[in-house]
């Protein structure tokens, strides 16, 4: 099984949040992915953040990272994962969406800024 993430509006997330998604990928691996395709503009923060959460390769399991979808849907393919993305949605499409509000936590509220 192979997929394909878009984490452009992705935003930094709170310590806590680590364990919550290495056990996500855990559980990923355990259950048959073996490629994985990151999309984002390029972030050394993002990357780094990223690389600290997500194995690059473990076993048969292996993650790429894609400034663009179509990349992503070709590398995907040539890893025996045929992936085809229509132009509709394309990330280019994404970029007319509102970007998500920021909210910030303190003592178990959240509240939206």
């Amino acid at each position: 099984m192979g997929h394909l993430v878009y984490l452009n509006y992705w935003q930094l997330c709170v310590p806590e949040m680590m364990s919550i998604i290495e056990r996500l990928v855990e559980w990923c691996l355990a259950h048959g992915l073996k490629r994985a395709a990151n999309v984002y503009h390029p972030s050394v923060i993002k990357s780094s953040i990223l690389n600290r959460m997500i194995v690059q390769q473990e076993g048969a399991f292996v993650r790429a990272v894609f400034d663009s979808d179509k990349k992503a849907a070709a590398w995907l393919t040539s890893e025996g994962f045929p992936t085809q993305i229509s132009d509709n949605l394309s990330l280019e499409f994404y970029s007319d969406i509102k970007k998500p509000q920021s909210l910030s936590f303190r003592a178990g509220q959240i509240t939206k800024n």
